[in-house]
């Protein structure tokens, strides 16, 4: 049987222990080490401080046998331990940049063949979906018409609409608001990973034939009328002499500004 591992301290490297046990900006595996000889300089065997720090007394032996042969340098890991990483922070802002302003959907797979082909950066789908964890999430996507809109007829819309709300007030017209639903053979929204806390928008596309719209008809605190259509033409103005306002009038949402 081998004689027992026993290492002596002096004081000043005792002290140094003891200070390393207690120091915060030390990584714990280190401060673990220190204890673990100062503790076998005080007489405690191999098995005791196995059982102490809850690990096998291979490990013990090799803490003590780097003291006696690295000193204090043998407590820290050495360097350049690990996998080294594939990818850089620059690699991950591009595929952000990506999914932020390209007007497109991406899933894992994508973007992991994206990264190969522009960056020459080989990641797995999942590995990718870890590292988009901590900021983006997968979700649908919201169409949006807002960048087809004429800022200035936008507004001369507004104010026709405000007059013809204040006519309604007066009694002079009835005023009636028309929106369409519409149900098309594609799927209208799609997902992609958004930003967490915001959702992507996607403009929208022209008509690919075969809609189906169901249309609604409402006058506030009057009536709410539906029908389904499959061909549409649209009337903004009809006359109804016989009618006590003299007009009725419809105004229909999302019209073309």
């Amino acid at each position: 049987m081998s004689a027992p591992l026993r290492v002596r301290l002096t004081d000043l490297e005792d002290l140094t222990l003891l200070e390393l046990r207690s120091a915060t900006t030390v990584p714990q595996r280190t401060r673990d080490r220190a204890h673990i000889i100062r503790l076998n300089a005080q007489g405690w065997n191999v098995p005791a401080i196995a059982k102490i720090f809850e690990c096998h007394e291979h490990t013990v032996r090799a803490t003590l046998r780097r003291w006696e042969n690295k000193g204090l340098g043998g407590l820290w890991e050495t360097s350049g331990r690990g996998a080294k990483s594939k990818w850089l922070e620059a690699d991950l802002a591009y595929l952000e940049d990506c999914l932020e302003l390209e007007p497109r959907t991406y899933n894992s797979l994508q973007l992991s063949e994206k990264l190969a082909q522009d960056r020459n950066v080989q990641l797995s789908p999942s590995r990718l979906r870890r590292l988009l964890k901590k900021k983006w999430k997968w979700k649908r996507t919201r169409h949006t018409h807002k960048r087809k809109q004429d800022p200035e007829k936008r507004l001369l819309k507004q104010a026709d609409l405000d007059t013809l709300k204040q006519a309604a007030v007066e009694g002079y017209v009835e005023l009636k608001y028309l929106d369409e639903s519409g149900c098309c053979r594609w799927s209208p929204v799609s997902y992609t990973y958004s930003r967490i806390g915001s959702q992507k928008q996607m403009a929208q596309v022209g008509s690919r034939g075969g809609r189906i719209s169901i249309l609604g008809l409402w006058q506030p605190q009057v009536s709410f009328e539906y029908a389904l259509v499959q061909r549409l033409r649209i009337y903004t103005r009809k006359e109804e002499p016989h009618h006590p306002t003299g007009s009725k009038l419809w105004q229909h949402d999302n019209a073309k500004l």
